[in-house]
C-alpha cells in the first residue's frame, strides 16, 4: 500500500495516537522512578540505593584525605548528570514529554506536507489537524499531572541539604576540627559531672537544710513575739504621757486663774 492511501485510510493518526500513548507512559514511568528517588533521599542516612551510597562514599573519602568540598551544589550536580535509568539520563526522563511533543507536531506537518503533495481534500486536514491538536491537549495533561521537572528539583534540593547541612557537617568536626570537639566533650563532661556532684550534695543536706529551717522558723516567731510585746508597752507608756500631759495643763490653766482673781 502507497503512502497515499496510507493518508487517505487516517493510519498516520493511529501513528500519532500510538507516540502519544507510548509519551504518557515513558512519563508515567519517570514519575515512579522520581518518587522513589525522592523516598530514599528522605533517608540518606539509611537508604539502599547503591547510586547514593557510592555518592556518599565518594564525599566521605575527599575529608579522609583531608581535602575539603566547597561547593556541594556542583559535586550533586556531577552525579545527577552521570545518573543513568534504563540508559536515559535523569534530564532525559524529566523532559520526556517535551521531546514526545515534539514528535507528535513534526509528526502531524510531515503527514500534512505529504497530504499536500498527493492532493488531500480539505475534510482530510481538518480531521488531522483536531486529532492532533486532542493528542497535544493529552500530552499536555500527563505534563502537568506527574510534573516531573519538580519531582527532580526537589530531589536536587534534598540531595544538597543532607550532604551540606548534615554530613559535611559532621565529616569537618571528625576529620578537621578533631581538637575542638575533644575540648568542647571534655568541657560537656565535667559540666555534667560537676552538675550531678551538686545535685548529690543538695541530697545529703536535705535533712540538715531541713532542721535549719525549723530552728530559724522558731526564732522567727520568738522576735514576732518579743517585737508585739514592744508595741504595746509602747501605746501603754504613750497613752500615760498623754494624760499627763493633759492633767498638767489644766492645772496650770487652774494657777493661771487664780492669780487673775487674786490681783483683779
Amino acid at each position: 500500500m502507497d503512502m497515499k492511501a496510507q493518508l487517505e485510510n487516517y493510519n498516520v493518526l493511529f501513528v500519532l495516537m500510538g507516540i502519544c500513548a507510548f509519551a504518557v507512559l515513558m512519563k508515567a514511568v519517570s514519575y515512579g522512578m522520581f518518587h522513589k528517588l525522592l523516598w530514599d533521599s528522605n533517608q540518606m542516612g539509611t537508604t539502599r540505593n547503591r547510586w547514593m551510597k557510592a555518592m556518599m562514599s565518594k564525599f566521605e573519602a575527599y575529608y579522609k584525605l583531608h581535602i575539603s568540598v566547597h561547593n556541594v551544589e556542583n559535586f550533586v550536580d556531577r552525579y545527577l548528570y552521570h545518573y543513568r535509568f534504563l540508559g536515559l539520563s535523569l534530564q532525559t526522563w524529566e523532559n520526556t514529554g517535551y521531546y514526545f511533543s515534539g514528535l507528535l507536531l513534526a509528526g502531524t506537518g510531515l503527514s500534512c506536507f505529504l497530504a499536500g503533495y498527493y492532493g488531500m481534500t480539505a475534510e482530510w486536514f481538518w480531521v488531522t489537524g483536531l486529532v492532533s491538536l486532542l493528542l497535544l491537549c493529552v500530552q499536555g495533561a500527563s505534563e502537568l499531572f506527574f510534573d516531573t521537572h519538580k519531582c527532580l528539583r526537589v530531589f536536587r534540593i534534598q540531595l544538597i541539604d543532607y550532604m551540606e547541612n548534615t554530613m559535611r557537617a559532621r565529616l569537618e568536626n571528625e576529620y578537621f576540627n578533631q581538637e575542638a570537639t575533644k575540648q568542647y566533650r571534655r568541657e560537656y563532661f565535667e559540666d555534667t559531672q560537676d552538675a550531678a556532684a551538686t545535685a548529690a550534695a543538695l541530697e545529703e543536706g536535705n535533712g540538715e537544710g531541713a532542721a535549719a529551717k525549723l530552728s530559724a522558723l522558731n526564732q522567727l516567731k520568738e522576735l514576732l513575739e518579743t517585737f508585739r510585746e514592744e508595741m504595746k508597752l509602747d501605746r501603754d507608756i504613750a497613752g500615760k504621757q498623754n494624760a499627763l500631759s493633759e492633767q498638767t495643763a489644766a492645772e496650770k490653766a487652774r494657777l493661771f486663774e487664780e492669780i487673775l482673781e487674786e490681783y483683779m
